[in-house]
């Protein structure tokens, strides 16, 4: 009989700590792009976060592997396509913060997992649990109850979930470009080095530029008191902190119970959210919030279950960890073939 990993305090603390930096990261990212001043420079404020996320993976790289050369041209052309999802994800994330609530806009991303499975069921043909089945049936269930009861609030609500269905299908397409169109190998960070530079400097600075934001941003930037750039900086400076905290969390999990403690995340965000934004929601809303929380644990659960029944387990259809993890070639082996491999050896995590 297989042992059990116990999770150490190691692992506990990294995942704790990668879930309270990524709902102040939420948090902060909210108010930014919904407020009256920064909201309007997107572009500005996506091209800072990308470049700090960016150079600091760089500082890793130099400081950590002494690669004195970590930024490779040969992947700028290898990952132009994940690049693209990334802008689309990126710029319709802040876009959906801006008009939706973060109850809606949770309930919203419970689809992904829904959209990931989808895809790969329809192109590579891989087997799905029932349990994975009744998530996602319990996730649409939640989005219905939800819009059906929130999006008569106001104009913006409509607005937000265009957006919000906008981000989800850039999300899914994002996840399967990192997943599947890259040719080259990269070890751990590689991807997210190369991705945030190269969608900060060839994509969120030209369109910042083009749209007349850097001296508009500056100068209402001037006119913020201490207090309101704080959130500013803390949606800069978690970026690349809950990268590079999730990298210590992948490497120190060691069972299924720390992937339930990242999936507590979305119980803060959604209460903290509704709190700190006053969000306004019947009861029927708040049944739909709650079931796409549970759809979230149900499909964790499933996946932890799906290699015992010889089921190749799928990757968690996270961007941040999907950013994070290595890429390896195998001579002879397409890469559906080569990640079910690693994770059936137990070298991919969730």
């Amino acid at each position: 009989m297989p042992t059990v990993p116990v999770p150490s305090l190691v692992g506990i603390a990294a995942c704790a700590w990668w879930a309270a930096q990524s709902v102040v990261l939420v948090l902060t990212s909210k108010w930014v792009h919904s407020a009256a001043l920064l909201g309007a420079f997107p572009y500005s404020i996506l091209a800072l976060q990308s470049l700090f996320t960016g150079f600091t993976f760089c500082a890793l790289s130099i400081s950590i592997r002494h690669d004195f050369r970590p930024v490779r041209l040969r992947a700028c052309s290898d990952l132009s396509v994940a690049v693209v999802f990334f802008f689309l994800y990126a710029y319709s994330n802040a876009r959906a913060l801006r008009f939706i609530s973060l109850p809606a806009y949770t309930v919203v991303k419970s689809l992904a997992p829904l959209g990931v499975t989808t895809v790969e069921r329809i192109a590579f043909g891989k087997p799905i649990a029932p349990t994975v089945y009744a998530s996602l049936l319990l996730a649409l269930i939640a989005n219905y109850l939800t819009f059906e009861s929130a999006s008569g609030l106001s104009h913006q609500s409509y607005v937000g979930y265009v957006w919000a269905l906008f981000h989800l299908l850039a999300h899914v397409f994002y996840v399967l470009s990192l997943r599947y169109c890259c040719a080259d190998s990269y070890i751990t960070t590689d991807k997210a080095l190369h991705v945030n530079i190269i969608a900060g400097t060839i994509l969120f600075i030209p369109f910042a530029i083009l749209n007349r934001e850097p001296s508009h941003f500056l100068a209402h930037l001037r006119t913020l008191t201490a207090t309101q750039r704080i959130p500013l900086a803390l949606s800069v400076f978690l970026g690349s902190g809950c990268a590079v905290s999730v990298l210590y969390a992948y490497e120190a999990a060691s069972s299924d119970g720390l992937r339930y403690m990242a999936l507590s995340n979305k119980i803060l965000i959604v209460t903290l959210g509704a709190w700190i934004f006053r969000t306004q929601f019947s009861a029927v809303a708040w049944s739909g919030v709650s079931l796409a929380v549970f759809s979230g644990f149900l499909f964790a659960f499933a996946l932890s279950k799906t290699s015992s029944q010889g089921m190749p387990r799928p990757i968690v259809s996270s961007p941040t960890l999907e950013l994070l993890l290595p890429t390896r070639q195998s001579d002879g082996m397409d890469d559906v073939k080569r990640k079910t491999q690693l994770i059936e050896n137990d070298e991919l995590l969730l």
